[in-house]
């Protein structure tokens, strides 16, 4: 007997799949038995028509029952269990062994308190607005479009809504059929310049960068001929000394990974102006774009440029959730042409996230989404400097900006940070070392650590700064 417990946060429709599948593998449903029909199950369980009938569908998706046309539902031949068993060879069982012990050697224990610098805090997730849009989208007349070949560059109707919140919120104007859609900001990074290293250009990158900035440049094969230590350096030309090669100059002008400076609108100025006489492309990436908590705008190098020499990626990690890190390309209209002749594919989201995002979008909630998150950080951010100043003081230095979604922090004693993030491990403090950002050798006095505040839950910060200041002062 099917029945829905409503002091059970599951959702109605999960407990009916759950009781239902239940049933049949407790021989209970029989194959070829017929399911109860839709509206009087509905009316007998005080539900909706819709979500017995999604209970359904999903029973049909599993292949527990099978739909039959003006008929009903039936217990399918394909619910029968069947159970896999295999016999390996000691060889095979021991290297399984060794594999599994690799696993949890490469899963540190958790940390009372974890500064990450690419979390998000789980308060600040839209769980019920989400989860809401995903049950609809699969409900909707649209849903048919989940068993179609997409566009290789995504959902129509998610390119069109990432092309009115560019233009809204970053002055970036773009029309749909220029964006692609990727996993995340290294496959974007990777694709483009694997493409461009096919048409002959050469990569000159900022140092220090973002670690999966760098990595992208490897793994794409496109030559590295330069780097920027500086970013002044563009006006004495430092771009030029590499020959050979038409550059493509990557760059994160909104926040400098991991030193959180900005690049200024001189310095934009000059730098669109140099690829204009050079035939240069610059990609931007408008990482930490949404979290600047003071000073002007600036335009983006996009905004400045009028003959498409700018191609620019972003990403929801940061302002949504990195285990949906969901990126995007803006590329100009006869890259994008050659994109699709050579490339032609974005290593694809499923349908079903990228459609929930787009109504996400569409119903105006991502805007709302973006200011609660703002006001978290900003709260956030408060709360560290004020933790920082109350329990070290004098004895270290930190570094904060107006863009920024962590700080940089080092103790005056000139401790390297290997050994700072050794005594914070050792107290149940994660902080984050910011060795691997540098592609050469960086400065001897460097020695800086990141603590992230995007991760951790605000009344986290002061006891986990307390913590982190008896671990490095006693």
């Amino acid at each position: 007997m099917i029945a829905i417990d409503r002091n059970d946060p599951t959702p109605f429709y999960q407990q009916i799949h759950h009781q239902v599948v239940r049933g049949i593998e407790s021989g209970l449903y029989r194959v070829g038995d017929r399911l109860p029909s839709i509206r009087p199950f509905a009316q007998q369980l005080g539900v909706s028509r819709n979500t017995v009938e999604q209970a359904y569908l999903e029973l049909v998706q599993e292949g527990y029952v099978n739909s039959r046309q003006g008929s009903g539902y039936y217990v399918s031949l394909a619910a029968t269990p069947r159970r896999a068993e295999q016999s390996f060879g000691i060889e095979y069982r021991q290297a399984l062994t060794a594999l599994q012990a690799h696993d949890r050697a490469q899963t540190p224990a958790k940390p009372r308190f974890d500064f990450n610098v690419e979390g998000v805090d789980p308060d600040t997730f839209p769980f019920y607005r989400w989860a809401r849009i995903s049950r609809d989208v699969m409900l909707d007349e649209g849903r048919m479009g989940a068993c179609k070949p997409m566009d290789p560059r995504g959902l129509g109707a998610f390119r069109e809504q990432i092309a009115r919140h560019l233009a809204k919120d970053q002055d970036i104007v773009a029309q749909p059929e220029q964006i692609a859609i990727f996993p995340s900001v290294g496959h974007a990074m990777a694709s483009v310049l694997r493409l461009l290293a096919e048409n002959g250009y050469g990569a000159v990158f900022e140092d220090p960068c973002q670690p999966k900035v760098s990595r992208a440049i490897r793994e794409s094969g496109i030559p590295a001929v330069g780097s920027i230590l500086n970013r002044r350096e563009i006006r004495g030309g430092a771009v030029r000394t590499a020959h050979g090669h038409p550059h493509v100059v990557c760059v994160s002008p909104e926040n400098r990974y991991p030193t959180n400076t900005a690049m200024s609108l001189d310095e934009r100025k000059r730098l669109v102006a140099w690829a204009g006489q050079t035939d240069s492309l610059l990609l931007e990436n408008t990482y930490c774009h949404e979290f600047r908590f003071g000073g002007a705008h600036v335009p983006t190098l996009h905004a400045l440029s009028t003959d498409g020499r700018v191609i620019v990626v972003g990403s929801f990690a940061e302002s949504l959730s990195p285990s949906m890190s969901i990126a995007y390309l803006v590329l100009p209209p006869s890259l994008m042409i050659r994109w699709l002749k050579q490339r032609g594919q974005s290593g694809q989201l499923p349908w079903h996230v990228q459609a929930t995002f787009a109504e996400f979008m569409r119903q105006d909630l991502w805007t709302a989404h973006l200011r609660r998150l703002q006001t978290s950080l900003r709260n956030k951010r408060h709360a560290m400097a004020v933790a920082l100043e109350t329990h070290m003081g004098d004895a270290a230095s930190f570094i904060q900006q107006e863009s920024s979604l962590h700080m940089l922090i080092r103790v005056k004693d000139g401790r390297p940070e290997s050994e700072l993030v050794e005594l914070a491990a050792r107290k149940g403090v994660r902080v984050y070392p910011t060795a691997d950002t540098w592609t050469s050798t960086a400065p001897a006095d460097w020695n800086y650590v990141m603590i992230g505040y995007a991760g951790i839950p605000l009344d986290d910060i002061e006891p986990g700064i307390a913590a982190l200041a008896h671990a490095w002062f006693g």
